[in-house]
């Protein structure tokens, strides 16, 4: 997922995602010692998406920042160049974001469902950043003695808006990942237990 601030006309595109070999192709058969091998590889997968989802949330929070602070300039009188500093700094952040999108879509196919569903999330909201930020470096490349104009107003107004968004969608998947993480290894804990004491088959009573 590669986002690239370009001239107008230009479409920002996610690439074709090209598959080889004959269709309906299958894998041998996995034998059971090749079990533990395949989770530990989901589980290597998910941690590095996890990661990456981590590096998301500090670019958001380095967006939110640079977009609020473009939104204040609106009925400002600022230099051209104080707007171009900030918007140079939010179209660097697009491009990175757009970097680790792409790197967690090529490893979609080993994560968990909810990695997946956030990948989903937060790449529309990235993406209208993205076009909100191309559009408003057009403005300013070509009319940067109009720093007051409407049109250029709504720009910055919606890059903080996608901006608060994909915060906001990153903060709560991690948030549920977390606690999913630590729910399972809650369950683990009592299984471990339950086992050791020898309660695996009798029926406990919450207060019993």
């Amino acid at each position: 997922m590669k986002f690239k601030l370009m001239k107008r006309g230009a479409a920002f595109s996610m690439g074709a995602l090209l598959l080889t070999g004959p269709a309906f192709a299958s894998s041998p058969p996995r034998s059971a010692a090749d079990v533990p091998e395949v989770a530990y590889s989901l589980r290597s997968a998910s941690e590095e998406a996890t990661a990456k989802l981590q590096r998301l949330q500090e670019l958001a929070g380095k967006l939110r920042a640079n977009a609020e602070t473009l939104e204040s300039f609106r009925t400002s009188r600022l230099d051209w160049e104080t707007h171009a500093h900030y918007l140079n700094s939010v179209r660097q952040n697009v491009n990175e974001t757009g970097n680790v999108l792409h790197q967690l879509e090529m490893s979609r196919s080993s994560l968990p469902l909810w990695q997946q569903v956030a990948i989903d999330r937060v790449t529309p909201a990235a993406a209208q950043l993205a076009a909100r930020t191309e559009d408003a470096i057009e403005h300013l490349t070509e009319h940067r003695n109009h720093l007051l104009n409407p049109a250029y107003s709504d720009h910055l107004t919606l890059m903080a808006d996608h901006a608060e968004d994909m915060k906001t969608t990153v903060d709560s998947f991690l948030e549920y990942g977390e606690a999913r993480q630590n729910l399972e290894e809650a369950q683990q804990k009592v299984e471990r237990l339950e086992s050791q004491l020898e309660l695996s088959g009798v029926p406990l009573e919450i207060g019993a």
